[in-house]
Parts: C-alpha cells; sequence; structure tokens
C-alpha cells in the first residue's frame, strides 16, 4: 500500500514476466495487456477468518499467529461488521475450542452473506455449530441483514450441518450462486473483464466446443454456453457442481454439461475432442498427470486462468514442451494493494500437431 496504483501494476506485471523468463524459460515474450481494476479497495467479497477463542482475523504471514484489526480496508463495509459481529458474540458466548475457521461471502447482486465454519473435529460439535448459527442469524435480523445460507464442515470437508441456501452472483448477466464454502473469485468488478475477455478468445477463433477444467460454479462455461457454444464443465468440488447445475437449469437455450470428477481421472477416461479447453486450477497449478495429458491430447486452443505466476510459468514449459504455443497473454489486477494478479494466457496446438 506504500506504492502508488501505477507503480503496483507495473510491479506485478514485472513479477509475472520475471517468472516467465526464470521458470517457463521464455526468450521472447508476448506482450501483456493489463486490466487495472476500478475499485483499489473494499473489493474482496469473500474472505477466510482464522478464530482462536475470541480472535478474529488473518494468520500473519508464515505463521499461525492472527492479526487482529479493526476494519480491513480490503474488505466491503458490510463484512466489515459481520467480522466485528462475529468478535462480539464469540466474546459474550465463548467460542467453541474447536472452531478453527469461518469463510464469509458477500453477494454483490442483493448484499446477503454466507458463512462457512470449520472445526477441527466431528466428535460432539453439531450442537456448537448450530448454536453460533442460531446466533450470527439472530444478530443479522436484529440489523435487517439476511444470511442466505451457513454451513459446517470438519477439516477433513466432513458436512456437520446446513441450513439456508446459497450466495446470489451474477456474471455476465447470467444467474449463478456459491454455496457456503465453495469457490467464486472474490472481485465483483475485475471477473466480469476476465470473463469477458476469455469469450473474446474463444470467439476470434470460432470456438463452437468448450471443455471448462477445474470448472467451480461454471464461471466460464455458463457465458461461454449463453453464448451458443456447446460447453463441458469438469470439476471435483460436489458443492461447485451443484451450484453450476442449478444456475444451468435458468439459463434458457443453454446447451452445458457438469461433471463431478477428478480432472485427469476425466482427461485419462473421455474421447470428445473440443475445440477450445479452459483449465483454471487453484493456485497449486495444474498436476504433472493433468499437464502429461493436455499435451498427449493436443487440444487445437487452450486458455490457462492463474493467480500465481510460479506454478503458471512451470506449467506453461511443460506445455510449451508438449508442442503448445503462446499467442496471447493478460494480466487482471483482481487483487488490489496486494502482490496478487490474475493472468491469462492463450495458447493454440503448434503447426506440427
Amino acid at each position: 500500500m506504500h506504492m502508488g496504483y501505477e507503480s503496483q501494476i507495473r510491479w506485478k506485471e514485472n513479477i509475472l514476466r520475471q517468472a516467465l523468463r526464470g521458470i517457463a524459460h521464455l526468450k521472447e515474450q508476448p506482450s501483456i495487456l493489463v486490466h487495472p481494476t476500478q475499485s483499489e479497495f473494499q473489493y474482496r467479497f469473500r474472505a477466510r477468518l482464522q478464530i482462536k477463542g475470541s480472535a478474529v482475523g488473518f494468520f500473519r504471514r508464515g505463521s499461525s499467529r492472527i492479526v487482529l484489526w479493526d476494519q480491513c480496508m480490503l474488505l466491503p463495509e458490510a463484512l466489515n461488521s459481520a467480522v466485528n459481529d462475529l468478535r462480539g458474540w464469540l466474546k459474550d458466548n465463548g467460542a467453541p475450542p474447536a472452531l478453527k475457521s469461518c469463510e464469509i461471502a458477500l453477494s454483490p447482486v442483493d448484499g446477503s452473506m454466507t458463512l462457512n465454519w470449520v472445526f477441527d473435529t466431528v466428535k460432539g460439535i453439531s450442537a456448537a455449530a448450530r448454536m453460533i448459527m442460531d446466533g450470527m442469524e439472530e444478530i443479522a435480523a436484529g440489523k435487517k441483514k439476511k444470511i442466505a445460507g451457513q454451513a459446517a464442515h470438519d477439516s477433513r470437508r466432513v458436512i456437520i450441518a446446513t441450513r439456508g441456501g446459497s450466495l446470489p452472483l451474477e456474471v455476465d448477466r447470467i444467474r449463478m450462486s456459491a454455496s457456503p464454502g465453495t469457490f467464486f473469485q472474490v472481485n465483483p468488478d475485475v471477473n466480469p473483464v476476465l470473463v469477458e475477455r476469455t469469450l473474446t478468445h474463444l470467439r476470434s477463433v470460432g470456438s463452437s466446443s468448450l471443455l471448462d477444467l477445474y470448472c467451480g460454479n461454471g464461471n466460464f462455461s455458463l457465458p461461454a454456453a449463453a453464448a451458443g457454444m456447446k460447453t463441458v464443465g469438469v470439476e471435483s468440488s460436489p458443492g461447485a457442481v451443484l451450484d453450476a447445475l442449478s444456475a444451468s437449469g435458468s439459463v434458457s437455450g443453454v446447451s452445458s454439461r457438469f461433471i463431478k470428477m477428478d480432472i485427469a481421472r476425466f482427461l485419462a477416461l473421455d474421447n470428445e475432442e473440443p475445440d477450445a479447453v479452459i483449465v483454471d486450477p487453484p493456485r497449486t497449478g495444474l498436476p504433472r498427470e493433468v499437464v502429461n495429458l493436455l499435451g498427449a491430447k493436443r487440444f487445437p486452443f487452450l486458455i490457462y486462468v492463474s493467480c500465481e505466476p510460479s506454478t503458471l510459468a512451470r506449467d506453461l514449459a511443460r506445455l510449451i514442451e508438449a508442442g503448445y504455443v503462446i499467442s496471447d497473454i493478460e494480466l487482471f489486477d483482481m487483487f488490489p494493494q496486494t502482490s496478487h494478479s490474475e493472468a491469462l494466457v492463450v495458447m493454440k496446438r503448434g503447426s506440427s500437431g
């Protein structure tokens, strides 16, 4: 935050270029189209809070020590208010010893929230989960706020309790949703730009069939289907797949399928030949087996979306070795005031393919 915004953008572009040069070993790099944000602050509509007793905050970098703050400048006021409500409730009622964290999310559509509670064990805590859910709903009702849904899991993702529904979202005029604790892009101003640029690249090659790997709740595949493309989304998170299926059923004329399956297993079993593929993996990047399968299949058009330059560059080096060629790179400032950014890399099958 000590840097002016224009300097931050240049710095993030340099981080990406260094990764492409030092890890992917790209001697000649395409120009990078940079998309700045419209909102430098209060843009993050989802956050994971760490909890120890009545202490609620974020971990200090590289440690398990919780940093307390009065107001996070990156969160909208509604989420800052919810954090203070949670701290007050834990102080007054005592925190369940097994409670580890809570992911809070805010809908840019109607201002409702979801909360996803994580406990480190399932033994004897269902009552504690219900109690804290009741407490937050009572506070929300008193302040005339809406909690769209809540869920509680243990650290192995076993469901302890659920209530309510999903968080309303909207992407490219398509109503979508995210269940408590499931992934969605945190910045509602920048994500539509990322989706539109992805669709622009797909249209530029006349794509009619799309395979969306790590599809989440359909952030890319549903807008692509609404634009007339036949889409198949693959995702290992059952909650995200249910969200995508629910959204696809409400959009008339959409030709899309969503499959809950491990990505490597799907690629090994599937014989379809789409003319375009999107991969949007977690920060850890693509498993080596997935890279090998993408290399063996040699799809005509591949879009890689990543929030981590180092793993992106590692995977790009392997895909280039397998015969793909980079044609375009774009950078999106999805996370202002931090060192992080979102990148989109367009790759095409080499002439020998």
